[in-house]
């Protein structure tokens, strides 16, 4: 349906679709983080500074946090439904710190983050929301900013906040720096367990003691690319995953072996944990196949939790999201008389 633009009687102006919008319910800027997988992490060898150099094949899943960003002219605020860290903390706020600052924007912002992607679990999900920030900022405020000059920022904050800020099928090597994008349509499903620990990326690395896991980058990339499933199964690697495994029988819990081991057994292709842990996901391209290993995990582990979700080939545009977050019982349009 096609709407007319309203005519405000005090201007003698028209308005927009979207600034009547922003006049009925304030400046605001909605993006969507989604949480991150590596389907590979080779660990190439510790740099100078500290940090390692890394060799990742990266995807998203359909899980998600939702960064809600309002204009106001008091101080920057950040509120989130669960309390993860002090705010000063959270990649959210410096990035948010960091653009006013490096702008010199003259008006502040709070940010609404409700989080659902597990903390603590190598899913990467502060790092995705503050990419989804960076996006967001750079709408609301129409910093026009170039793909460089948001890499510049996200670079300063975390070694995901990169990749996170395109995401999607990707290589990323070196501490994040450098990412190609894979074309591939490839679909799957996953069933991702989390367990009842988490796990510090910090003190993973600082434990990595060159261990490394089967499983071959290039097979995997180069797999994606000619869009090979079986091949792709056989090549998901994380060399994080024996520190993971020693932390885990020295505490008595349940290993990340263990759960990709039973994955695999209940009717998943393959298994591994992603990231710097503690959650282990399995694939199958099967979505009768992925809930039938979900249920049966639930079942063998009814502390962890256990979500059903796919790879993520197609996000919402930003006008979509909108629509999703405005209120559907408010008229699009209002006519003054």
């Amino acid at each position: 349906m096609k709407i007319s633009p309203v005519k405000l009687l005090t201007t003698e102006k028209y308005m927009t679709i979207d600034q009547h919008r922003r006049w009925l319910y304030g400046r605001k800027a909605i993006e969507r983080a989604y949480a991150k997988l590596n389907l590979g992490l080779k660990v190439i060898g510790k740099r100078p500074d500290g940090f390692h150099d890394l060799d990742m094949v990266n995807c998203e899943i359909n899980i998600f946090d939702d960064v809600i960003c309002h204009e106001t002219k008091s101080s920057l605020e950040v509120i989130c439904n669960v309390d993860i860290c002090p705010v000063e903390d959270n990649l959210v706020y410096k990035v948010a710190k960091h653009i006013i600052d490096k702008y010199k924007i003259n008006k502040s912002v709070k940010i609404e983050l409700v989080k659902r992607i597990p903390f603590g679990a190598g899913l990467a999900g502060g790092s995705s929301d503050a990419a989804a920030t960076i996006r967001a900022l750079n709408r609301l405020w129409n910093l026009k900013l170039s793909s460089k000059e948001m890499l510049d920022i996200a670079s300063s904050v975390g070694s995901d906040v990169s990749y996170l800020l395109e995401g999607g099928l990707a290589r990323v090597q070196g501490v994040g720096n450098r990412i190609e994008i894979i074309k591939s349509s490839m679909n799957f499903y996953v069933v991702l367990v989390v367990p009842d620990y988490k796990s510090f990326t910090k003190e993973v690395f600082n434990k990595y003691n060159s261990q490394h896991s089967d499983g071959d980058i290039s097979e995997l990339f180069n797999a994606i690319k000619k869009e090979d499933y079986v091949q792709f199964s056989r090549h998901l690697c994380n060399d994080l995953q024996p520190v993971v495994n020693d932390a885990a029988i020295m505490n008595q819990q349940v290993t990340p072996d263990e759960i990709a081991l039973y994955l695999k057994e209940v009717g998943c292709d393959s298994a591994i944990m992603t990231g710097s842990g503690s959650s282990v996901f399995g694939i199958s391209e099967d979505v009768y196949k992925a809930k039938i290993a979900c249920n049966k995990i639930k079942d063998k582990y009814p502390n962890f939790d256990v979500i059903f979700t796919k790879i993520i080939n197609e996000k919402p545009s930003v006008d979509e999201l909108e629509d999703m977050y405005y209120p559907k019982d408010k008229p699009t349009i209002i006519f003054l008389k």
